[in-house]
């Protein structure tokens, strides 16, 4: 990997995609159609979307894992939660993907209170 791909986010992403499945996990359908709307060329790169809100497989949103459960089943090859990464950036997702048994990091958002 290359230190612009480490620095610079969608060239990181996209170096990732060429070998990492990625998917979108949110809670929210609204979001993600401004997201999409802005943001096309990252979209790409996913290999699919989770809405909590619209998704009739999430039955219960978070602080349930359900959503991430949920992601990581529509992986290829399904991969088990303990090999899943999620990248969140509310507190609340964290702790959603910890009883996941997920690998976790945490992108903080200023705007954000972590109280």
């Amino acid at each position: 990997m290359t230190m612009e791909a480490l620095t610079q986010p969608r060239g990181g992403l996209n170096y990732c995609a060429k070998d990492v499945p990625i998917c979108l996990a949110t809670s929210s359908a609204e979001d993600m159609v401004h997201k999409i709307a802005n943001h096309r060329e990252v979209f790409s790169l996913l290999s699919h979307r989770v809405c909590a809100s619209t998704d009739p497989e999430v039955r219960e949103g978070k602080p349930a894992p359900d959503i991430f459960l949920i992601a990581a089943s529509r992986f290829p090859g399904k991969p088990k939660p303990q090999q899943c990464l999620v990248f969140e950036d509310s507190p609340n997702g964290i702790i959603v993907a910890f009883k996941a048994s997920m690998q976790m990091v945490m992108m903080l958002d200023e705007r954000v209170s972590v109280e």
